[in-house]
């Protein structure tokens, strides 16, 4: 495995990078991209484009800047504001578009992407949220939603969040109808025993979670670099949302955790802000073309419950 100090060099990289195209340091939007969302929302509002794809776009966006703040950022208000706003768009873009708005298509999220989206959900404490999400991705897999249709044999970390909401809340699936890998060898006995009462076995869990996660790469030759959360990108091997997702699951079931961890992604400012986590973050008090696109989904899905948060 990279060393954590050469991951977060590279991370830092990055950074001056996306300074440079994504955001300002005070991590408010670059010019270039807010005339990036300003044409896709007018698409939307104008139904040049699906409004799924402007949903998709800033929940991706808004975790890319908000993982980035959580290094890079002094103010603690703003990196939980990015970090509500990622989740705020991705609880949206996961539960409103698998089946009750189809709009004039089905809406389809790549399974990895949808999977580390959802663990999003989790990062910021909002468990009920992340429960209902997990309960949408299986209805996709049921054939009774669109989101991640009948997911992907390419990525088994995602099969692992799956199976893990699967057992522990009593959820199943057909793995004969979807397309499941053929190798889950690294993940089985975590499942098998993800119930566990034993912290040490916990940790070292947390810690096979983190290993395998760092070995993720981008496979997709046609994926540019340019893509907010590449696997080939530091930012993103320092998210291990895997982990994220099993210690949020074991606790929505009544279960203890560890207070600390031994891989050293544990004790990043990510992960730390996850473990540290007492409350659930607020719900955002703005969130950037919710206004438009909110008023766009009514208009064509009326049928559509949105929560009085958004």
């Amino acid at each position: 495995m990279h060393t954590l100090t050469k991951l977060q060099k590279t991370q830092r990289e990055e950074y001056h990078y996306a300074l440079r195209m994504y955001f300002n340091e005070d991590f408010s939007l670059h010019k270039i991209m807010k005339n990036h969302f300003d044409v896709i929302v007018k698409n939307i509002v104008n139904d040049a484009t699906p409004i799924s794809i402007g949903f998709e776009e800033l929940a991706e966006f808004y975790l890319m800047s908000a993982l980035y703040a959580q290094s890079f950022c002094d103010d603690k208000k703003k990196r939980k504001e990015l970090l509500t706003r990622a989740s705020s768009y991705s609880y949206s873009l996961l539960v409103f578009f698998n089946k009750t708005c189809e709009e004039d298509h089905q809406s389809l999220v790549l399974m990895r992407k949808a999977i580390y989206l959802w663990s999003s959900t989790f990062l910021v404490g909002w468990n009920n949220k992340g429960i209902r999400v997990g309960s949408e991705l299986i209805d996709s897999l049921n054939k009774q939603g669109s989101i991640i249709r009948y997911g992907c044999r390419l990525y088994p970390e995602s099969w692992f969040l799956i199976d893990l909401y699967s057992l522990a809340l009593h959820k199943s699936y057909d793995k004969e109808y979807v397309d499941y890998p053929e190798n889950m060898k690294h993940y089985e006995e975590i499942l098998q025993e993800w119930d566990t009462q034993d912290a040490t076995k916990v940790d070292l869990f947390v810690y096979k979670l983190c290993e395998l996660h760092v070995l993720i790469k981008e496979d997709d030759k046609d994926e540019p670099d340019t893509e907010y959360l590449n696997f080939n990108k530091s930012v993103m091997k320092l998210y291990p949302y895997t982990a994220i997702g099993y210690l949020a699951i074991r606790k929505i079931k009544g279960l203890r955790n560890p207070e600390t961890f031994s891989h050293p992604l544990m004790n990043t400012p990510v992960t730390t802000m996850f473990l540290e986590l007492n409350e659930p973050l607020e719900k955002p008090k703005e969130l950037p073309y919710a206004k438009e696109l909110l008023e766009k989904l009514h208009e064509k899905c009326p049928q559509v419950s949105v929560p009085d948060w958004l």
